[in-house]
């Protein structure tokens, strides 16, 4: 890439780092993502729970 074309492409790059939305939808993303990351967490969880109680019945199973 020419120093053209670097000079160029930084013309088209937006001076407020962040789109425009209102603070209410801001805080609506910002609540809608500690939503998604608790139910992805319980989730993970769950799955890491089920994997330890099969573990346990396999490892049981196994040693009697």
């Amino acid at each position: 890439m020419t120093h053209e074309h670097e000079a160029h492409g930084a013309e088209h790059h937006a001076t407020d780092a962040r789109p425009y939305f209102s603070e209410k939808e801001w805080a609506e993303f910002q609540r809608e993502d500690i939503q998604f990351g608790t139910a992805v967490v319980m989730l993970m969880g769950g799955i890491f729970s089920a994997g330890v109680f099969l573990y346990t019945i396999i490892a049981i199973v196994v040693g009697s």
